[in-house]
């Protein structure tokens, strides 16, 4: 399994590869110590946003994971998975199931 460097490898691989099995997995998460504001947001401690993309092939798997505290660059990669949904068959996965997956490899 090779580890793409960035979001894009692993979308560019995942949709070259058409006979190829593609998993995604999204998840958000505030670490320990979350204070809740006035309104019910988290503030001092700020949101963390993992993505995962597994695409796999008869020759080759790349696999990408990214952890994002940027709300910025994480509503970028979210928009490249969803053009990528909208082109290959996918499989979301929880981020159990993902690493349960990785774990094989």
């Amino acid at each position: 399994m090779k580890h793409a460097d960035s979001l894009s490898e692993a979308v560019d691989f995942a949709k070259e590869e058409s006979q190829g099995r593609i998993f995604i997995s999204q998840s958000e998460a505030y670490p320990g110590g979350m204070v809740l504001g006035d309104e019910d947001s988290a503030s001092g401690a700020p949101l963390k946003m993992k993505v995962q993309i597994l695409a796999e092939s008869q020759e080759n798997s790349v696999y990408f994971q990214q952890e994002y505290e940027d709300e910025i660059l994480y509503k970028e990669a979210v928009s490249q998975i969803e053009e990528l949904k909208e082109t290959t068959d996918y499989e979301l996965l929880k981020p159990s199931e993902m690493e349960e997956k990785v774990q094989k490899y």
